[in-house]
């Protein structure tokens, strides 16, 4: 086993949760090599180590964007990945219901089941592709991501640190209007304040995107959002908490595509799995050519033996 870790995830608690899940693996019988990152950068490189010829399965320490980094040095050939929650939001980890306990956890593994999960991947302005698990998307969201990496010093402030940028956002709401084109789609949607492509319907562990999102479909969900006003965003916000978002109430646009164009009239920051990964006017999110092994609990629908 390869225990990778982010050591400042989960406010510091992701040193910890490697050595207790290190000592349990210990006692099941597996040798287990932790490995804990020094910078975004470290921790892609650390992740180029986990292949198949040399690991039985990877441990994964963190929260959402701890995943998105090792996907961007993960090889092709990978063994099976167990992803241990310990960010901020955790919304794959909630999605599909991941255990935190290292016992849980080691039983998961030892179990060896799980599901290959199509990815996406980002491109900026014709840019180096950034590949994403969950979500990727430019507008409201993603101005708020770049207001909260603006204001932060040092590691993610828990979920409380949002409130500060989610109320300056919303009161000076941008007026940016994207474009967007999903699928291989002649038409063009526009005057849209939100474009987000999705792979699962947990968003941020706040709110439900619509009931069609499925993870294990291969393909992503294209939503479009045509909300302007503080008024609109408030409903659908509190539709996406209480119950759900839903296009037949006119929250969003919601569609299965292997590709989404986004296109914006001046430069705008553009997020993945809830990190800034930069600015641009023209977007291109496509269904990645890897799949993720995942591995989750048996009992989960669609589990396989990896």
């Amino acid at each position: 086993m390869l225990v990778l870790a982010n050591p400042i995830s989960g406010r510091g608690r992701g040193r910890r949760r490697a050595a207790a899940l290190a000592r349990v693996l210990s006692h099941a019988g597996c040798a287990a090599e932790v490995a804990l990152s020094e910078s975004r950068a470290d921790l892609v490189r650390l992740a180029g180590r986990a292949t198949a010829a040399d690991f039985d399965a990877v441990a994964v320490i963190g929260g959402d964007g701890t995943l998105r980094t090792v996907l961007a040095g993960l090889p092709e050939a990978h063994p099976p990945l167990a992803l241990v929650a310990c960010g901020t939001a955790n919304s794959l980890a909630r999605e599909l219901r991941l255990p935190r306990a290292p016992r849980a956890v080691v039983r998961m593994i030892v179990a060896r089941r799980g599901l290959r999960l199509a990815t996406g991947v980002v491109r900026i302005d014709g840019g180096a592709a950034e590949r994403f698990a969950c979500f990727a998307g430019a507008g409201l969201d993603a101005a708020m991501v770049a207001e909260l990496e603006r204001r932060r010093r040092g590691a993610l402030p828990g979920r409380l640190g949002w409130l500060r940028p989610v109320l300056r956002i919303a009161r000076r709401l941008p007026r940016t209007r994207l474009a967007a084109r999903v699928g291989g789609s002649a038409a063009t949607r526009g005057d849209l304040g939100e474009v987000l492509a999705t792979r699962i319907r947990n968003y941020g562990s706040a709110f439900r995107l619509p009931a069609a999102v499925d993870p294990r479909a291969d393909a992503l969900f294209a939503l479009t959002f045509a909300q302007r006003t503080r008024a609109a965003w408030l409903r659908v916000a509190l539709a996406g908490w209480l119950r759900g978002l839903d296009p037949a109430r006119g929250h969003c646009t919601c569609e299965a595509a292997r590709t989404l164009t986004v296109v914006a009239p001046e430069p705008v920051p553009v997020q993945a799995d809830g990190d800034l990964v930069g600015r641009g006017r023209h977007i291109e999110i496509e269904l990645a050519d890897q799949r993720l092994a995942l591995l989750v609990p048996g009992q989960l629908p669609g589990a396989a033996p990896l």
